[in-house]
Protein backbone atom coordinates (compact mmCIF):
# COMPACT_ATOMS: atom_id res chain seq x y z
CA UNK A 1 0.00 0.00 0.00
CA UNK A 2 2.15 2.59 1.63
CA UNK A 3 5.83 2.52 -0.07
CA UNK A 4 7.47 5.39 1.06
CA UNK A 5 9.72 4.48 4.28
CA UNK A 6 8.86 6.52 6.88
CA UNK A 7 10.97 5.80 10.02
CA UNK A 8 9.30 5.45 13.69
CA UNK A 9 10.52 7.65 16.38
CA UNK A 10 12.81 5.27 18.11
CA UNK A 11 14.60 4.89 14.63
CA UNK A 12 18.22 4.37 16.18
CA UNK A 13 20.21 4.10 13.38
CA UNK A 14 22.54 7.47 13.80
CA UNK A 15 26.54 8.06 13.75
CA UNK A 16 28.93 9.63 16.05
CA UNK A 17 30.56 12.75 14.50
CA UNK A 18 33.63 14.40 16.25
CA UNK A 19 35.11 17.47 14.75
CA UNK A 20 37.88 19.46 15.43
CA UNK A 21 37.12 22.91 15.06
CA UNK A 22 40.83 24.31 15.89
CA UNK A 23 41.64 27.37 13.05
CA UNK A 24 37.94 26.72 11.34
CA UNK A 25 35.90 29.49 10.33
CA UNK A 26 32.59 29.64 12.69
CA UNK A 27 30.05 29.87 9.44
CA UNK A 28 31.92 27.37 6.97
CA UNK A 29 31.47 24.66 10.04
CA UNK A 30 28.50 25.69 10.88
CA UNK A 31 27.52 25.07 6.86
CA UNK A 32 28.96 21.24 7.71
CA UNK A 33 27.19 20.98 11.02
CA UNK A 34 23.71 21.43 10.77
CA UNK A 35 23.06 18.99 8.21
CA UNK A 36 24.17 16.49 10.44
CA UNK A 37 22.63 17.06 12.96
CA UNK A 38 18.94 17.60 10.98
CA UNK A 39 18.88 14.24 9.06
CA UNK A 40 18.65 16.39 5.65
CA UNK A 41 21.67 14.03 4.08
CA UNK A 42 20.46 10.92 4.92
CA UNK A 43 17.48 9.32 2.69
CA UNK A 44 15.51 8.53 5.52
CA UNK A 45 15.02 12.52 6.39
CA UNK A 46 11.39 13.06 7.48
CA UNK A 47 10.84 16.63 9.03
CA UNK A 48 8.58 15.64 11.77
CA UNK A 49 10.99 12.99 13.12
CA UNK A 50 14.20 13.46 14.34
CA UNK A 51 16.77 11.56 12.76
CA UNK A 52 19.84 13.60 13.00
CA UNK A 53 23.18 12.30 13.78
CA UNK A 54 25.16 13.13 17.12
CA UNK A 55 27.88 15.30 16.67
CA UNK A 56 31.12 16.33 18.89
CA UNK A 57 32.79 19.51 18.92
CA UNK A 58 36.53 19.73 19.88
CA UNK A 59 38.66 22.69 20.53
CA UNK A 60 36.07 25.21 20.33
CA UNK A 61 37.90 27.45 22.08
CA UNK A 62 40.02 27.88 18.96
CA UNK A 63 37.06 28.97 16.58
CA UNK A 64 37.78 31.96 14.26
CA UNK A 65 35.56 34.61 14.56
CA UNK A 66 35.19 38.21 12.67
CA UNK A 67 34.22 40.54 15.81
CA UNK A 68 35.46 43.72 13.99
CA UNK A 69 33.54 43.73 11.30
CA UNK A 70 31.31 46.83 10.33
CA UNK A 71 27.80 46.38 9.14
CA UNK A 72 24.91 48.50 7.68
CA UNK A 73 21.05 47.91 7.68
CA UNK A 74 19.68 49.52 5.01
CA UNK A 75 15.54 48.87 4.90
CA UNK A 76 13.00 51.11 3.37
CA UNK A 77 10.56 53.04 5.62
CA UNK A 78 7.58 51.55 4.12
CA UNK A 79 6.42 54.50 1.62
CA UNK A 80 7.67 54.16 -2.10
CA UNK A 81 9.63 56.50 -3.22
CA UNK A 82 11.12 57.97 -0.18
CA UNK A 83 15.33 57.66 0.74
CA UNK A 84 17.08 54.41 2.21
CA UNK A 85 17.44 54.39 5.66
CA UNK A 86 21.28 53.44 7.49
CA UNK A 87 21.75 52.10 10.01
CA UNK A 88 25.54 50.97 11.83
CA UNK A 89 25.26 47.76 13.13
CA UNK A 90 28.75 47.22 15.03
CA UNK A 91 29.41 43.75 15.84
CA UNK A 92 32.14 43.99 18.41
CA UNK A 93 29.56 46.01 20.76
CA UNK A 94 26.64 43.28 20.31
CA UNK A 95 28.65 40.73 20.36
CA UNK A 96 29.95 41.70 23.76
CA UNK A 97 26.54 42.22 25.06
CA UNK A 98 25.48 38.81 24.18
CA UNK A 99 28.75 37.70 26.06
CA UNK A 100 27.55 39.15 28.95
Amino acid sequence: MNKTFIPVVNYNKRKWYIIDCKNKQLGRLSSIIIPLLTGKSKSVYHPSIDVGDYVILINSDHLQIDHDVERFHVYQPGRPGTSLKISEYNTKTNYRKLCL
